[in-house]
């Protein structure tokens, strides 16, 4: 009588719904083609009060809804013969390729590209230089250290700006130096993301 589901329709599209004290009511919709005898990889994420479904690794639907907080996951269907496969439960949304909390010493640790960077004992890389630009890369490993879909975390702590309208921040599908993307926490009080592609920003 309470949960939330998402479902894949014979009359096509994809619909987000929530069963709350034996009453559904449908929180969101998407397109989609809905076949006989074609797989679909569906996602349904519920982390806090975010309820998110991907399909094929894309995301469709996205809400914001509370009002279940907890249950057990599952996998259903309505007067259909199907098949399911590799069922996957996670409590993250995303299983992490890289985490370095820089406490412990490892072999595998990111690579220092530009900027002059200082592990110091109590788990922080401190980057000094105020001259320029500084990068910190994950070392290449698995698949060459080359992802199509990120998510980069990190805290940050600025400690000094040289000159107005400085920045930190994060780098994805970073290629080499002219090409990727990356966001900017900027000493003028703004966020940016943006892209550099054959060295044009």
């Amino acid at each position: 009588a309470n949960y939330y589901y998402v479902t894949a329709r014979s009359g096509g599209g994809i619909q987000l719904k929530k069963m709350l004290g034996g009453s559904f009511s449908t929180l969101g919709s998407a397109p989609l083609t809905v076949t006989l005898n074609r797989t679909h990889r569906l996602r349904l994420e519920a982390v806090g009060d975010h309820v998110r479904v991907l399909v094929n690794e894309r995301p469709v639907i996205s809400v914001r809804d509370d009002d279940i907080s907890g249950g057990q996951p599952g996998v259903m269907m309505y007067r259909t013969r199907a098949d399911y496969d590799n069922v996957l439960v996670n409590a993250n949304p995303g299983a992490p390729a890289f985490v370095d909390d820089f406490n412990v010493q490892r072999f595998n640790r990111m690579t220092e590209a530009t900027g002059d960077w200082v592990l110091v004992w109590w788990g922080l890389y401190l980057q000094q230089d105020l001259t320029g630009g500084a990068s910190l890369l994950t070392t290449s490993f698995g698949d060459n250290g080359t992802y199509g879909d990120q998510i980069v975390e990190a805290d940050l702590r600025p400690t000094q700006f040289s000159g107005a309208d400085r920045w930190i921040g994060l780098a994805a599908r970073h290629v080499d130096t002219n090409n990727y993307v990356y966001v900017t926490l900027r000493s003028s009080n703004t966020m940016q993301i943006k892209k550099e592609v054959n060295g044009a920003i």
